[in-house]
């Protein structure tokens, strides 16, 4: 790997591992060391959901649509076929997950090499219809305020959680961890290394106890953390950066004085511009749940051909059948709600797949029989 060099002091050092280790894989992040600040009503932090960001070979990937995780491309493996492991794959809620494919962004204007930022398309093997648990809205303010602003960090890297003098690499497991920054400056960052090189626009944070409360910086395994921020217009906390490079005051000192992530909101319309795609499968009318709306609109166009995604058809064969009607089973009842900064209930505003009422599951089940009736005399003319 190559470094960066910013002056005689001051080395760049990407977040992502330089080697593949053994038995390495996804998975769902469990072990949360500290999470009480994510639940308690007085902590400026309270709704923050740590949820939805998860271990990825070499570095962290965070949720960003139904199937849809953002990270950094900077890694030494490319969390797809790497002709190591075949593909990667790790458990949410029960499921076997896979990284179906990648996507790039291309240059930013004026720039020859391309941002350091990797979409992963996700493939449910478990079941193929039903979405992530859910995700976090990307802040999309247009211009990023020139003031500072506070920002909360969940990662999986090996630093700890706050510090009182500079941090160190340690082999600690990777657990999901929390901590707090402030957004200083914007710049823009260069890399050339594996898989560069890369030139992002970043926002720029110091790495020192009296910056914020539970001052936290980055370590290895963190690229791809997510940076998060109040949105206090809408009251929720969306991704407002993830974590690529920190910066060293010299060689070999261990000593990291400030970090980078990749601005979100600058790059916010072509990340919209890809989760156009990514749809929450038994949602015919696009409102972000699938109810009995939608469930009545399969069964009217039950057997039409021609159809489109508002008409039912969600595996794309062009006809309203047997499948599309199990996949409103399969999803029946799951709700998007954003992550709420506000719970009115003084409880935990964590975001699950709602399990159908007992009355919707019998009239599924009705519905069912007289969908197959129907294909059946269809089928007989």
């Amino acid at each position: 790997m190559s470094l960066l060099k910013q002056t005689p002091f001051q080395l760049l050092v990407v977040l992502g591992a330089l080697s593949v280790a053994a038995g390495s894989c996804l998975g769902a992040v469990v072990g949360v060391e500290d999470a009480s600040a994510f639940s308690d009503p007085g902590s400026a932090y309270y709704g923050v959901n740590p949820d939805y960001v998860y271990v990825t070979r070499g570095g962290t990937s965070v949720a960003i649509g139904y199937s849809t995780m953002l990270t950094a491309d900077h890694y030494y493996i490319n969390t797809v076929d790497d002709g190591v492991a075949g593909y990667d794959t790790f458990t949410i809620n029960g499921d076997t997950w896979c990284v179906s494919s990648v996507e790039l962004l291309a240059p930013d204007p004026g720039k020859t090499s391309t941002p350091d930022i990797r979409v992963l398309h996700m493939e449910n093997l478990s079941n193929p219809y039903r979405p992530l648990p859910g995700y976090y809205e990307l802040y999309d303010a247009g211009s990023w305020p020139s003031s500072e602003r506070n920002l909360v960090m969940i990662g999986t890297g090996d630093t700890g959680v706050d510090h009182v003098t500079y941090y160190t690499d340690t082999d600690d497991t990777r657990d999901l961890r929390w901590g707090t920054n402030r957004a200083d400056s914007w710049t823009y960052k260069n890399y050339s290394g594996y898989r560069g090189p890369h030139t992002t626009l970043c926002f720029n944070m110091d790495y020192r106890s009296d910056e914020s409360d539970h001052e936290v910086g980055l370590g290895m395994g963190d690229s791809g953390c997510a940076f998060l921020t109040n949105d206090v217009s809408e009251g929720v906390w969306k991704l407002a950066g993830f974590g690529l490079y920190r910066y060293e005051q010299s060689s070999g000192s261990g000593k990291y004085y400030s970090v980078s992530a990749a601005s979100i909101p600058f790059y916010a319309s072509r990340l919209e511009a890809i989760l156009a795609d990514d749809l929450l499968f038994g949602d015919t009318d696009g409102d972000g749940d699938v109810d009995l709306t939608d469930y009545v609109t399969v069964e009217a166009n039950f057997g039409l051909t021609g159809a489109t995604w508002a008409d039912g058809d969600f595996d794309g064969d062009g006809f309203v059948g047997v499948e599309d009607y199990f996949v409103i089973k399969t999803n029946l009842g799951y709700e998007y709600e954003p992550i709420s900064s506000v719970a009115p209930d003084g409880g935990s505003s964590e975001q699950s797949l709602a399990v159908p009422e007992p009355a919707s599951v019998m009239l599924l089940g009705l519905g069912a029989a007289a969908l197959l009736r129907r294909r059946r005399r269809q089928g007989s003319r």
